[in-house]
């Protein structure tokens, strides 16, 4: 989408991306003498003539991008970078392409990000424990609001979470009383028991439907015994099968064999990015068990779950924010309570994308971040939210531990990280906002120390961060 009254630049650019192949929404491209842009691009743009003045003129012309397919828009005038959300300008703000998602704010949760990039071919692993039902429900509110699902595929051997391994968390949850791990209530623990335990349903067996739904009654014949026992209804085997094989139709040939998808990317040198779920404190090893998932979300891990040999795997990036964030139970020394976690949870929105349970909030944490690195050898670090403390004066930062008097800086095991204090180092805030940054080097003097100080504790360099929730937020 170009719009906006650019001489020349607008213009030059529109038919730049015309030229390769793309398709342009063009509103009010104006060349270098004035005249519309629009009878040299031809067939390649679909013309939108709105002034971009008013919210119905921006909508229309999104409505337009939407219809056709675009994603990035240069905008080049004040008024469409307020009605964008964007409440800053100057004049040389028409050069910038902002990649904007009208369609609104999207929390994720089997679908892989990669689902908002045409080009992407996004993978469901064999590692994976998959809701079909629950997946098809997510694919559906993309395409709801305009996001093409078709590129998503799911391996054949990946394990199907079942409904009744979600009752069966919801019941060990229950159980468990004030013992509780916090867990999710979707069934991961107990699909990945099944697994484990070679009791679990691979995805390819829904091709079969009266194996398969044989498969399902023997299972519930143990599952419903037990679900009986605490008191819980049954649940009924045709229609378990029947809602299974409902949204196995509804995914059709997208169900594959992904290994030859993997290797063929290989072959070609394709970029492959391979995205963790949690991190290396809920790793089922060496996270702070119990208080973990049944999965190992480290790098050695992303290789097993997505068939990829461990030394093809060339780049691991760690994902940290710049201070630290805790969903379910477990030990967390830098937490915060009371007013302080109120206002650092209310300014960087931190809620559970699934639960929407209150996520818990507190200092970094190099100990933990340094353990993480140790485990995956990252060849850099992403530090994400760092506009989050731009409120601060003085920020606390956790170097080490404390444990029954002696001091450390690695991770202890669980029952001694219940005891562990942290040890802070008070660092410097900066004071002042930071979301308009261009440039790492643009930001302020004390936010840079920050992240070398980050650099330094962990021992990996920084190799992005983030100042705020849009892609363009994201500095390199």
């Amino acid at each position: 989408v170009v719009t906006g009254a650019a001489r020349g630049s607008g213009a030059a650019i529109a038919r730049r991306i015309a030229d390769e192949g793309g398709r342009v929404v063009v509103g009010d491209v104006l060349d270098e003498r004035g005249r519309s842009v629009v009878d040299d691009i031809g067939d390649a743009a679909r013309y939108v003539h709105c002034d971009v003045t008013s919210e119905a003129d921006w909508r229309s012309l999104v409505d337009a991008a939407l219809a056709f397919g675009g994603l990035h828009v240069l905008v080049n005038n004040a008024a469409v970078l307020q009605l964008s959300g964007i409440e800053e300008t100057t004049a040389a703000d028409y050069r910038r392409v902002f990649e904007v998602n009208e369609l609104g704010t999207f929390k994720l949760h089997l679908v892989p990000s990669g689902i908002f990039n045409p080009s992407a071919l996004c993978v469901l692993g064999p590692g994976t424990v998959v809701d079909l039902a629950f997946l098809c429900r997510e694919l559906a509110e993309l395409e709801k609001s305009g996001i093409s699902t078709a590129n998503l595929r799911v391996s054949d051997r990946a394990h199907l979470l079942m409904p009744w391994h979600v009752a069966l968390d919801r019941l060990d949850e229950r159980e468990r009383g004030r013992k509780k791990l916090g867990t999710t209530g979707m069934g991961v623990g107990p699909a990945y028991s099944d697994k484990v335990g070679r009791h679990g349903i691979q995805v390819y067996e829904v091709r079969d439907a009266r194996r398969f739904r044989d498969r399902v009654r023997r299972e519930l014949e143990v599952k419903n015994a037990i679900l009986e026992r605490f008191g819980d209804v049954p649940l009924d085997p045709r229609e378990v099968a029947d809602s299974v094989l409902a949204a196995a139709a509804t995914l059709g040939d997208r169900i594959v064999d992904t290994l030859p998808l993997v290797e063929g990317a290989l072959a070609r040198d394709a970029r492959i990015l391979l995205e963790g779920q949690l991190g290396a404190m809920r790793d089922l090893d060496w996270g702070i068990y119990p208080y973990v998932t049944s999965s190992n979300p480290l790098a050695g891990g992303a290789s097993v779950g997505a068939g990829i040999p461990p030394r093809k795997i060339t780049r691991v990036i760690g994902v940290v924010k710049a201070y630290s964030t805790a969903v379910g139970e477990g030990p967390f020394p830098t937490e915060l309570h009371g007013k302080d976690a109120h206002e650092l949870r209310e300014r960087a929105h931190e809620y559970g994308a699934t639960t929407g349970r209150p996520r818990r909030v507190g200092w970094f944490d190099a100990v933990a971040a340094r353990h993480a690195h140790r485990l995956n050898a990252f060849t850099e670090l992403a530090v994400t939210k760092l506009d989050v403390l731009d409120v601060y004066e003085r920020i606390p930062f956790c170097t080490r531990y404390d444990v029954d008097g002696a001091s450390t800086c690695d991770m202890p095991t669980t029952h001694a990280l219940e005891r562990a204090r942290p040890c802070y180092e008070t660092l410097p805030g900066w004071n002042t906002g930071i979301a308009g940054a261009t440039e790492r080097r643009l930001l302020p003097e004390n936010a840079r120390a920050y992240l070398a100080r980050i650099e330094e504790s962990v021992g990996a360099r920084v190799g992005m961060v983030g100042i705020g929730p849009e892609r363009t937020a994201t500095l390199l």
